[in-house]
């Protein structure tokens, strides 16, 4: 039996009520800002630091994220239907305190199998239970015709990390040491999460509401105005067992995890490639800083063509987009060619977590999102440790990241390709 409205608390606007949705999509931008901030933008900043201080290769911290990335693979499908049950908040509270006490732990690493434990265990726990299976699936549930727009605003959160993050982390780095940066950017994890698993709920019905904040009587269709966008809707949930079943949920899952691998090998070792080519720290953070500002802009921009054009259209752009910004940085790695793959990667790679997050939701429908993005996500974190640990593999072999960075090329262009093949599901094959 659903519970009342009165259940949630009663958010006002200059006296006018506001759709706790609007809430959800609060609780869900923090959680994205932290699991996005801290396991990828946190860790590419403390990378080059640790690897002089502990006396580490690239390839053992790289490798690290194998450890992460299969632990992350084990416990997302169990997270992913107890959310559709149970709702977020018990998760949440999970991710947060083990994120938070793992980051706070690596300040006190001596040997790489504390770092395996506490990168590769304990955190990879917090980053599932902070995760987008979690985030966006229950954001999902809230918004329907404005799903676009409200996920833009989500995924916000993993750019404004990487804006809000880097200089900071720096000046404590240079400041009071790597290991004291840790231990405080744990402590402001925590409590960010503890928000976040606060205000987060399962979805509308539950309090007899609707998505968009629509009343009863009020169609489900939009119209062509700026406010009501005609994207069109699917009609029925399909279930994990069903969507696995169909040709485009895998064309998503090799389309999308091809730029998986070449994203987070970029994430982890773009700092230190800086470093490289003779960048100060500080230089490197500001690129790092002026980069995300870019995927920043790109969310509102994207958020809105997905209500408009098809995501698969949308999707294919941005992995096109994210390939040919990096193919900039091979051909010309000095401030011309890091300048243009800001932009052009920044505008465009930058939306590819969004109109994915769209991609599942309207091509599967709500209802069992949280168990179907549960059932893809194992394929997603092993390409997220590939890419980095094959960037470091590479640059261990030949000195530099150059290679690397052309295999990363090729994946954006062949996920574009894939990802524009996957049509959406019908209702026959559902039958």
């Amino acid at each position: 039996m659903a519970a009342s409205a009165t259940s949630l608390p009663r958010l006002r606007f200059r006296g006018r009520p506001i759709f706790y949705g609007w809430a959800v999509v609060t609780a869900a931008f923090i959680s994205d800002f932290l699991s996005y901030g801290i396991g990828t933008i946190a860790f590419t900043v403390f990378f080059a630091p640790m690897s002089q201080s502990l006396g580490w290769s690239r390839t053992l911290l790289s490798s690290a994220l194998i450890v992460n990335r299969f632990v992350e693979a084990a416990v997302t499908p169990i997270v992913g239907p107890m959310v559709d049950k149970r709702g977020p908040q018990g998760v949440l509270l999970i991710g947060a305190a083990a994120l938070g006490l793992g980051t706070a732990m690596l300040g006190w690493l001596e040997s790489p199998w504390q770092f395996y434990l506490t990168y590769g265990v304990v955190m990879a726990i917090g980053l599932t239970g902070l995760g987008s299976t979690v985030s966006h699936s229950i954001v999902s549930k809230w918004f329907v015709r404005y799903r676009g727009r409200a996920l833009s605003a989500v995924t916000m959160g993993y750019s404004l990390s990487g804006i809000v993050l880097p200089l900071p982390a720096t000046y404590l780095i240079l400041t009071f040491g790597w290991r004291s940066g840790w231990v405080v950017l744990g402590i402001v994890t925590l409590l960010l999460g503890l928000v976040a698993a606060n205000i987060s709920r399962r979805q509308p019905q539950d309090f007899g509401l609707h998505p968009d904040g629509d009343a009863p009587t009020e169609p489900r269709a939009g119209s062509a105005s700026m406010e009501a966008p005609t994207h069109p809707q699917p009609a029925i949930s399909f279930t994990a067992r069903e969507a696995s079943r169909t040709s485009a949920f895998w064309l998503l899952i090799l389309g999308s995890n091809l730029g998986v691998m070449a994203v987070y090998g970029i994430n982890i070792h773009l700092v230190p490639y800086l470093l490289d080519q003779g960048f100060t720290p500080a230089i490197a953070a500001t690129i790092f800083t002026v980069l995300y500002s870019m995927q920043l802009l790109s969310k509102p921009l994207w958020g809105f063509l997905s209500e408009r054009l098809h995501v698969r259209y949308c999707a294919a752009i941005c992995y096109l987009g994210g390939g040919l910004g990096l193919a900039m940085v091979v051909v010309w790695p000095n401030f011309v060619g890091i300048g243009l793959f800001t932009v052009v990667y920044g505008l465009t790679r930058g939306a590819q977590s969004l109109v994915m997050s769209i991609a599942w939701a309207e091509y599967f429908g709500p209802g069992s999102l949280g168990a179907i993005r549960g059932l893809s996500a194992p394929f997603g974190m092993v390409a997220g440790a590939a890419g980095p640990v094959l960037a470091g593999w590479v640059f261990d072999l030949f000195g530099n990241y150059l290679p690397a960075f052309g295999i990363f090329v090729a994946g954006f262009w062949m996920g574009s390709a894939l990802v524009f093949l996957a049509h959406p599901p019908t209702l026959q094959v559902r039958a």
